[in-house]
């Protein structure tokens, strides 16, 4: 219905009289200009019976349809689309159809649309189940291409995309509607509907069910790769596990066979010492025997001296002394020969002093002290310079032993010069159970490895200020040592490997500033010691593994700032370590580092992220504070 043409008496004035004439002389009389509207009515264009009726069968039969083109956009819309379409998402406008289908058709349409489109020819989709609030319903998706090649005027593809409701009711209706249908027949239509429905939804269950055979052939190929990573894997593990067990076996034939070396070892030097001990009173009373040899022989001589004087008296006085005498010399150099090469430590003054005594005529004798002077020289008569004999023969005396050097119970080694200690720095004391105090002089740099090694009664040691490197073993074993001015060795930079394990003996040490490295184990097992104290300046960087392991007595400590690496079971078993500071620019922290601190209660640390690297045990006891 057109909406009427409305035309005022402004807008027509050259026909303001013709009207007024025709409309007046009705509507009696009025005033002078008035305004009033006039109505015309367009007629509508007449259909023809085929169209009218096109029209009807399309309103009433034809079902809702879209025309879009290859891209989905929407060029028509034929029906009410609501059940099928919502405006899509986003700014206005869109009016793509795969945008704005329904989530339940949206996939359908697509493979329909993309089907007919590739194919260039009608396709179906399957038959598609629509939930209504009544019943659900059965929907169909037709699309049918318009191309341009069939239509000269057409400039594009076209396709008409058709919604058909109900397939198989309507099928089953227009049977239905048939002349000489029994109710038999409907009943085989309606079952071979249901059949075609569930062939239909069959053939989209094969359809997912072939797509769910691929993934699972995808994920057994991957399956067996895993498999066969994994076999090998299992391979190269077992290989190790053998491996290892032939290192360990080894490792146990070595450590047999090193138990056994040690054993014998052992057993050798418990029987030298056997031995040594036996061989001692032996050699003592052989040279007994033979320093009574040399004196009977002595007197033999000088006896048979006087014979031959007085077997011969027709020879003058002088040449007897003289014969006396050459025969008295001659049997000296024998006893010197014998002397050097039997006992050289044994002492010779009394023999001379028994030689001389025995004159006939004491005056004739003019030259006898520089006899004896001879005598004593060359039978090796030791000085206050020369080194003490370890023995004295204890069934000899002849005469005063006065001024002989009585040997100390206390033994002090003193060094003169460095020259000296460098000379007695090639040999070492090892196992020196006498020794008891060092002083070590000034210039010396080094202690060399295991100078001191065992020395058991070692007490007391001055280390000289110029002494920079301990090495290894230096003091291992010296279990009596309880002083030790190492904080007066102020440039001392390193301390080797056990330099003063097992001096349980130690009570207190004060660690120089320009020490940088103490090596491993350098304190274990020195059980007395109560505090080591760091200087302010102090340099050290590494603490080594098992440093002080064992000092049980060790209840405080303060590390310097300089300390990066702490290393394994460093504290290990300081039963009485109740509070420690670690510093900040600690870098490393062992594993087991306070493994048995069991009375561990305050640490002083703030690099808390050493403490949580995986698989990574400190040994802090639990409980304690952080």
């Amino acid at each position: 219905m057109e909406q009427p043409n409305k035309i005022t008496v402004e807008m027509n004035v050259a026909k303001k009289y013709r009207v007024k004439d025709r409309v007046l002389s009705q509507a009696g009389a009025l005033e002078w200009p008035f305004f009033f509207t006039l109505t015309r009515r367009i007629r509508s264009v007449e259909q023809t019976v085929e169209e009218l009726t096109r029209e009807t069968l399309l309103k009433t039969y034809a079902p809702v349809a879209v025309l879009v083109d290859q891209r989905g956009t929407i060029r028509y819309v034929h029906g009410h689309t609501g059940l099928f379409l919502e405006p899509a998402q986003g700014y206005a406008g869109v009016n793509n159809i795969l945008k704005m289908a329904r989530k339940k058709l949206r996939r359908d349409l697509n493979t329909t649309l993309y089907q007919a489109i590739t194919r260039r020819s009608a396709v179906n989709s399957p038959i598609i189940e629509v939930r209504r609030i009544k019943a659900n319903e059965a929907l169909i998706i037709r699309v049918l291409p318009l191309l341009k090649e069939t239509s000269a005027g057409q400039k594009e593809d076209f396709y008409l995309v058709i919604f058909e409701q109900n397939p198989m009711a309507e099928t089953i209706a227009s049977k239905g509607r048939g002349d000489g249908v029994e109710p038999v027949d409907q009943e085989l239509i309606a079952i071979n509907d249901e059949i075609t429905f569930k062939k239909a939804a069959l053939t989209k269950i094969t359809v997912e069910l072939e797509s769910s055979h691929q993934d699972l052939d995808l994920s057994r190929n991957k399956l067996h790769t895993v498999k066969a990573h994994l076999f090998d894997a299992e391979t190269e593990f077992q290989t190790l596990t053998e491996k290892i067990r032939q290192a360990q076996k080894e490792l146990e034939i070595l450590q047999d066979e090193l138990l056994v070396s040690k054993n014998e070892l052992d057993a050798n030097q418990a029987v030298e010492k056997s031995i040594a001990t036996e061989r001692l009173p032996l050699r003592t009373e052989l040279d007994n025997l033979k320093n009574e040899m040399f004196v009977a022989s002595l007197a033999l001589q000088e006896k048979e001296a006087v014979l031959k004087q007085f077997n011969s008296p027709e020879q003058p006085v002088a040449n007897e002394f003289a014969s006396i005498k050459q025969e008295i010399t001659e049997p000296e150099h024998s006893v010197k020969a014998f002397v050097t090469e039997s006992a050289p430590d044994t002492t010779t003054d009394e023999h001379s002093s028994s030689v001389t005594n025995y004159q006939p005529n004491p005056e004739s004798f003019n030259d006898a002290p520089s006899l004896n002077a001879t005598s004593e020289t060359k039978m090796g008569f030791f000085s206050k310079t020369e080194p003490k004999p370890f023995f004295k023969n204890p069934g000899l005396s002849f005469g005063n032993e006065a001024g002989l050097d009585q040997v100390d119970d206390t033994k002090e080694l003193v060094f003169k010069d460095f020259a000296e200690f460098q000379t007695a720095a090639s040999h070492g004391y090892r196992h020196d159970s006498e020794l008891q105090s060092v002083v070590i002089p000034e210039g010396v740099e080094i202690i060399k490895r295991s100078m001191f090694y065992q020395c058991t009664k070692l007490e007391r040691v001055i280390i000289p200020s110029t002494l920079k490197i301990i090495e290894d073993f230096a003091f291992y074993g010296c279990e009596s040592l309880k002083s030790i001015n190492l904080d007066s060795a102020r440039v001392l930079e390193r301390i080797g490997t056990s330099a003063f394990e097992g001096c349980r003996s130690l009570i207190q040490l004060v660690i120089p500033d320009a020490v940088i490295e103490i090596e491993e184990a350098v304190f274990l097992g020195c059980q007395q010691l109560q505090s080591v104290a760091f200087m302010d300046n102090s340099q050290l960087e590494t603490l080594g593994s098992h440093v002080f392991k064992d000092c049980v007595m060790i209840s405080e400590m303060i590390l310097p700032n300089q300390l990066k690496h702490i290393g394994i079971s460093c504290f290990y078993g300081c039963d009485n370590l109740t509070a420690i500071h670690l510093p900040d620019e600690l870098e490393t922290l062992g594993e087991y580092a306070f493994y048995g601190c069991n009375a561990l209660k305050k640490v002083d640390f703030s690099n808390n992220k050493l403490l949580k690297q995986p698989g990574f045990s400190v040994g802090f006891p639990d409980g304690v504070n952080l």
